[in-house]
């Protein structure tokens, strides 16, 4: 509310400021409203202070310079606007209020309804008495009911109205052409009387599903043909109407019979009225009976809904055949770009088996027989990375790596600490030896195990990084980085201890401040081979040592050379059921399978550690237990209340 200086603004009556006088101090489109007491009290001027209280006030640029007839709010909120007799010729510019649910623009100078999608809060619109020639929704949204009484609209062929619309009038108007309307689907009345409308049609209301009141009272209709009415149709008024032809759809003649109310002056079909395909049919509707052409629904679609035009058919049909060609194009660009792909691909590959045939040969420091030997070993490898098309994601431009020390050098190769520069991230790169690069049997054997890595994704085995070359001889496999060594070396340092056996336990240490234990390593180790074992095709780690386990920065145990050793237990290899999951070096294995040679254990080792070691390095493969079941029993010990005494780490430790 608002106390204005102004005698007209409070009167019955809603008032712009610029009526009071044009106060130079507020805006010209600040409208003026008396309370609705004081509109009902209709006090006079003379009764009222020069400064009145009670006023609400509304601000709207689009109102500025209309005369206003009637204003309502709503708990001070403005719902409705008569802006009749007004001269208001484009409803896009009249912008309104969020708030305003029914607008009266009667009597303007529209003659042209564009409804915006702005406009989709209003519940009531009402355009009477404006020289409106057609009717077009900028959206689905809209008013729900739309009074446009005595406009100028002739035809609905080009008419298009919201989705949301319920209720419409169109009535005194002189409709000639229906052009096979098409009304919205919520639409649940039309009202159309005294419009000294004679055809009915064609008109198609199937669509619309709510039950539907149809009100053409007060016309002069004698044909009503192609109409397809609503599928709940209730109320058909065609008062003052003497129809002499009436054709349907055999569907629409169950609608008509269920009509609950029907008024018309008289339904006479002339003799020979109906069309050939229909058929002068007996009706029941609204207990009286009619005769009426009837046709069967394919014959009525075929002769009214293709009429809009045979344009509208042949439209269709142009449309047809567009997409059909359109369709048949890309399949034809498409199998041209495949064509094309494979033969780049081909190309690629030809193009890459040369250039490493020349970066070979030019090698610097290499021999003409080795660049021989390289490029002989290349030609006849049949699992090589470097030329399969999957591997180019993976690979690492050997610009992005900047070796920073060699970790390791073994007879089978070399492992070098890189900075991969681009994720400034510490990485692994392992490469074979020049004198193993010379081997095909090593090449493919490397290869294999690039694909081995490229395949594992478990947070407990070393993770795979990418692939580097600019030849065959410095092919590289790059892995993470696992800054804590690995597992034997941790080991060493331990025995390094003082007499205290400091370390860790067999269970976490909180005082320590370390979360994880050897039981906990043994838990990380057991959880990659579990995964290692899940595949269709179990892959067998053949190697499982100290050495092989390494430790991150937060000394997580993660399992590396998956699959790189030379050793195996017999059953494996005469394909029988993988057992054994804690196999160590060669040496050991044979004197353990072969001479009954044991490890040694501590004397404090946990009695349920040292009888689950023994399992694992049982001779009989069906006492081992599988990767699942070592993994539950460990999982088992690892529970609160097993007991396991707490012992340093290297007490576990075989001794050699």
């Amino acid at each position: 509310m608002a106390s204005v200086s102004c005698p007209r603004a409070c009167p019955s009556v809603p008032t712009l400021l610029t009526d009071c006088g044009g106060s130079p101090s507020a805006s010209s489109s600040t409208l003026f409203l008396a309370s609705s007491a004081r509109r009902r009290r209709r006090l006079r001027r003379e009764n009222d202070a020069n400064s009145c209280s009670q006023v609400s006030v509304v601000e709207s640029s689009a109102l500025s310079g209309l005369d206003i007839h009637a204003v309502e709010l709503q708990n001070a909120t403005l719902i409705e606007l008569n802006l009749t007799s007004n001269s208001v010729a484009d409803a896009r510019a009249v912008q309104l209020p969020e708030t305003l649910r029914r607008l009266y623009l009667s009597e303007n100078q529209l003659t042209s309804l564009e409804i915006p999608e702005s406009w989709g809060q209003l519940e009531l619109l009402d355009v009477s008495d404006n020289p409106i020639t057609n009717f077009t929704a900028a959206g689905k949204d809209g008013p729900r009911i739309l009074i446009a009484r005595n406009t100028s609209l002739q035809s609905l062929d080009k008419a298009t109205f919201p989705d949301s619309l319920r209720q419409l009038d169109l009535s005194l108007m002189a409709i000639g052409n229906w052009g096979n309307f098409t009304p919205p689907t919520d639409l649940s009345k039309l009202v159309v009387q005294d419009s000294s409308i004679e055809l009915f049609g064609p008109a198609n209301f199937s669509a619309c599903e709510r039950s539907f009141t149809m009100d053409l009272s007060g016309n002069r209709i004698t044909t009503i043909e192609g109409v397809r009415f609503p599928r709940n149709l209730q109320t058909l008024l065609l008062n003052g109407s003497s129809v002499t032809k009436f054709e349907v759809c055999s569907t629409d003649v169950d609608v008509l019979e269920r009509l609950e109310t029907f008024n018309v002056t008289a339904i006479t079909l002339q003799d020979d009225v109906c069309s050939n395909a229909a058929t002068p049919t007996t009706v029941t509707i609204a207990n009286e009976t009619y005769t009426l052409c009837v046709l069967t629904d394919e014959a009525f679609d075929e002769k009214y809904e293709h009429s809009k035009a045979s344009s509208s058919m042949s439209l269709a049909t142009l449309s047809l055949l567009l997409f059909s060609l359109a369709s048949a194009v890309f399949v034809l660009l498409m199998l041209v770009v495949i064509k094309r792909k494979v033969i780049d691909e081909r190309r690629t590959k030809a193009a890459r088996v040369e250039k490493l045939k020349a970066d070979q040969a030019a090698n610097e420091g290499s021999s003409d027989e080795d660049s021989d030997k390289l490029m002989k070993s290349s030609a006849a490898l049949t699992d090589d990375v470097r030329s399969d098309p999957d591997f180019e994601r993976y690979r690492i431009a050997q610009s992005n790596l900047e070796f920073v020390k060699q970790l390791s050098k073994g007879a089978g190769g070399v492992v070098n600490l890189a900075t991969w520069k681009p994720r400034k991230e510490q990485v692994v790169m392992k490469q074979v030896t020049p004198e193993k690069a010379k081997s095909v049997r090593e090449l493919q054997r490397f290869n294999q195990e690039i694909r081995l890595y490229a395949s594992l994704k478990h947070h407990k085995i070393v993770a795979f990084r990418g692939v580097a070359w600019s030849s065959l001889a410095d092919l590289s496999l790059v892995l993470e980085y696992m800054p804590n060594g690995d597992l034997a070396q941790f080991l060493e340092r331990q025995r390094m201890l003082d007499s205290q056996r400091r370390g860790w336990n067999w269970t976490t240490d909180e005082d320590s401040g370390f979360t994880h234990s050897k039981l906990t390593v043994a838990l990380d180790i057991a959880d990659a081979l579990v995964y290692l074992h899940s595949f269709a095709e179990p892959i067998m780690h053949r190697d499982l040592k100290a050495q092989n386990v390494l430790l991150s920065n937060k000394w997580l145990a993660k399992t590396a050379e998956v699959g790189t050793a030379a050793w195996i237990a017999p059953e494996v290899i005469k394909d029988e059921e993988v057992k054994s999951l804690l196999s160590s070096n060669a040496a050991l294995a044979l004197a353990v399978s072969e001479k009954g040679v044991t490890p040694a254990f501590h004397a404090d080792c946990p009695r349920a550690i040292l009888d689950l070691a023994r399992m694992c390095l049982s001779y009989d493969p069906e006492d081992r237990p599988t990767a699942k079941e070592l993994w539950r029993l460990l999982q088992d010990l690892a529970a609160p209340g097993t007991g396991l005494v707490t012992t340093p780490m290297y007490a576990g430790y075989a001794q050699r």
